[in-house]
């Protein structure tokens, strides 16, 4: 009975904590953005437009922020 309970508590959660489809296209167009750098200097898209780049995201490990 408390197995039960339990299972029709928590179940509603579990079928909401999907994540969404974030997967990219080849071919598709890369989204317009204007970032700083770690230089301090405001890089967008249209500056890199007609050259080979790598765009790597990395958080901000294990601090606040």
């Amino acid at each position: 009975m408390k197995i039960q309970m339990l299972v029709s508590l928590f179940c509603p959660f579990f079928v909401g904590c999907g994540t969404p489809d974030l997967s990219v296209e080849v071919g598709s167009p890369f989204p317009e953005f204007n970032l700083k750098s770690h230089k301090g200097d405001f890089v967008s898209n249209a500056d890199l437009l007609g050259s080979k780049c790598l765009v790597w995201f990395f958080p901000k490990a294990s601090t606040p922020g």
